[in-house]
């Protein structure tokens, strides 16, 4: 959703053009000027994540391409002065009603990750090599 630095925004944008995977601009909430019509948005609003039992959620506070927020589907304080924060809520709100709803019980666990990555490529440096490996 956002990136702690401009380099790394830039290194992200340029993959994207160079690799030309869609998943890249989906993950960053950046296939739709609005983001209420962009897949994630979208597939937040879906009842099927509710048929899940078990869920398993894994975020890095090192991982510069997908923040923590956005891997732990948790909005933060220092995630509110984004103009994207309101609609982030909405996800993460639409996300916890789905798998909250239902007679059954649901377990979901957030396991933040410390990542031991050199840092000898570009796709390192930003994260990606962690999405990836």
């Amino acid at each position: 959703m956002h990136s702690k630095s401009s380099l790394i925004s830039y290194g992200i944008w340029v993959l994207d053009k160079v690799v030309a995977n869609p998943l890249l601009n989906e993950i960053r909430l950046g296939d739709s000027k609005d983001v209420k019509e962009s897949r994630l948005y979208k597939l937040s609003q879906s009842p099927e994540i509710g048929y899940f039992k078990e869920i398993l959620m894994f975020g890095s506070d090192q991982d510069t391409f997908a923040s923590i927020e956005t891997s732990l589907i948790k909005a933060t304080a220092r995630m509110k002065k984004l103009k994207k924060y309101d609609s982030f809520q909405e996800m993460q709100d639409n996300i916890q009603e789905s798998l909250l709803s239902g007679k059954k019980k649901k377990r979901i666990t957030l396991v933040t990750v410390d990542l031991q990555l050199k840092h000898d490529s570009l796709g390192a440096y930003i994260g990606r090599k962690a999405h990836i490996e």
